[in-house]
């Protein structure tokens, strides 16, 4: 199933998930989105940064999932 990034965060949201991008797999990268000031928040393995900044290519993408 194809998703752009706004279909995969208004799913993750109910389902209070977490997206990533197919094509970033590899990298076990996982992404919170929220409402809150902490923006998007970006988990790699056991770190995790505030405020993820896509890139055009990620906005435009539409291999985005959703993972619990």
């Amino acid at each position: 199933e194809k998703m752009d990034i706004k279909e995969a965060t208004e799913k993750a949201m109910k389902e209070n998930g977490f997206i990533r991008r197919k094509s970033y797999d590899f990298a076990g990268m996982l992404i919170k989105p929220t409402n809150t000031y902490d923006c998007c928040i970006l988990l790699l393995g056991s770190e995790q940064y505030r405020c993820w900044n896509p890139v055009i290519e990620d906005l435009l993408a539409d291999d985005w999932e959703v993972k619990k």
